[in-house]
């Protein structure tokens, strides 16, 4: 991801031999372990209280990003040149699924 720009500038930094992110990680566990000290500081055990909050939002996310990906494949077969979806249906069903 480093090299294709998707990372922030400070995070693009990568080991020469792996080419993995490792500030992108440490920030990542950082986080991580400031959303666990939260819940143990307010009372909360982590493993419980903040399981069913992250599940919760991790299937949002799982959701949200199928939502995008059906609304591409749409958006790819409006594409002038490429012909109705409904002329195509091999194309089409491979698109959607």
């Amino acid at each position: 991801m480093p090299p294709t720009g998707y990372c922030l500038p400070p995070w693009r930094r990568c080991i020469p031999g792996t080419a993995s992110p490792y500030r992108a990680g440490l920030a990542q566990t950082a986080l991580s372990a400031v959303a666990v000290a939260g819940f143990a500081l307010a009372g909360r055990d982590p493993c419980t209280g903040m399981s069913t909050t992250i599940l919760g939002l991790g299937t949002l996310g799982i959701v949200a990003l199928q939502a995008v990906a059906a609304l591409s494949a749409l958006g790819i077969a409006r594409r002038p040149g490429w012909g109705s979806p409904w002329r195509r249906p091999r194309e089409s069903s491979a698109l959607l699924g």
